[in-house]
């Protein structure tokens, strides 16, 4: 008795189709890149519309000539290094905007900390229990008293005792 093995590979896409290969049937990779300018305000310089600039990569391995001319003015700008953090433009003008407009200077890893730090604090104060705070009682005022002028030589001195004193 012979067996027969019938190989298929299934694809199922995002919507949920399912497509069924043989093994006659070609896989070939195809990819498109699609780079959009990111200023926000990109349409109010080009009728409405973002600009998209798109090319396949495959045309583009066989005949460099495939590349649109648009891909050529495209102005990448890397923000911030340590993120790999890279805007693309589609022009001079767009990425003006975007650094004027939208761009928000990265933190320093020493201003990164700063931060963190009093982050953790207000964390950490926000987990304390509530403490009420007594006031201490005020001083009692301080008495001065005057002493007259000592007299001079050959007069005379009343002495009065500590009852005779007028002490506020």
């Amino acid at each position: 008795m012979p067996v027969v093995v019938n190989r298929t590979i299934s694809i199922k896409d995002k919507d949920g189709n399912i497509s069924i290969l043989t093994e006659t049937d070609q896989i070939a990779e195809n990819a498109d890149v699609c780079a959009t300018c990111d200023s926000s305000r990109c349409a109010s310089r080009h009728d409405g519309k973002t600009v998209e600039v798109t090319w396949n990569l495959e045309d583009v391995k066989e005949n460099s000539k495939a590349l649109p001319d648009a891909f050529f003015r495209l102005i990448s700008v890397i923000l911030n290094p340590r993120q790999q953090e890279t805007r693309v433009f589609c022009s001079a003008g767009c990425a003006r905007d975007f650094l004027q407009y939208d761009y928000v200077t990265p933190l320093s890893p020493n201003e990164e900390a700063v931060i963190q730090a009093n982050n953790q604090q207000a964390q950490l104060a926000k987990h304390r229990p509530p403490t009420t705070v007594v006031p201490f009682p005020p001083k009692p005022p301080v008495v001065t008293v005057e002493v007259p002028p000592a007299p001079a030589s050959g007069e005379s001195v009343q002495i009065l005792n500590g009852s005779d004193l007028d002490l506020p």
